[in-house]
């Protein structure tokens, strides 16, 4: 356990899957520099179903506790991993950084500009590192074009770009994975907001 990160998992539903996916993966190609020591989530069985799949990967189970309060007087994690929906971002990640924790969140950062620059400005108080969980650019594709593109510029200097995505499917408010993505209040922009963040990210990657 010395030297190594102590992760605190917060918000354990579907996102989060992906993400102990991701610990798995690094596990496995033997990144062994944290340990996920707390599972996080009001509700108590989404937390203890992440918190066992975690235990099957590193061979301890996290914590588990229903309200970030009880997770930092315990004080048995130094970052977290934040997976809650877009309109807890603020709400959540403040708090964490506050107690001195660095946090890693999904995306988008906040649910407007105003809450985006409430955790910016915490952060820099308080001297801790906030981060966008934004995976697209990561991805093999992404990258290659990155370098294809702006690193060896085969087709020379990009002077302008003119970008257009269209798409459609019927959104299923039946899907307790989606139906929260349809409120205006839960999402800020809907799925413009939700998948948009992806496209943005990519344009910024790609051409600053």
């Amino acid at each position: 356990m010395a030297g190594k990160v102590r992760l605190a998992l917060v918000g354990c539903g579907g996102i989060s899957g992906a993400h102990v996916n991701g610990y798995k993966d690094l596990y496995a190609h033997g990144c062994r520099d944290f340990e996920v020591t707390a599972c996080c989530d009001v509700s108590r069985t989404n937390a203890e179903q992440r918190a066992g799949q975690i235990a099957a990967i590193q061979g301890t189970k996290p914590k588990v506790f229903e309200r970030i309060e009880d997770l930092l007087k315990e004080k048995v994690a130094d970052a977290a991993d934040n997976c809650t929906p877009h309109c807890f971002h603020h709400s959540t990640t403040l708090p964490l950084l506050e107690a001195g924790l660095d946090v890693l969140l999904e995306k988008p950062l906040g649910l407007t500009v105003k809450a985006s620059r409430r955790m910016i400005e915490a952060a820099r108080k308080h001297g801790r590192i906030l981060a966008t969980a934004e995976n697209i650019r990561r991805c093999l594709s992404p990258r290659a074009c990155r370098w294809a593109l702006i690193e060896k510029k085969m087709i020379g200097d990009v002077r302008f770009v003119d970008i257009q995505a269209v798409s459609y499917s019927p959104f299923d408010f039946k899907s307790p994975a989606m139906k929260w993505r349809g409120v205006k209040l839960l999402t800020g922009g809907g799925m413009i907001m939700d998948s948009g963040a992806h496209l943005t990210d990519m344009v910024l990657c790609m051409f600053g």
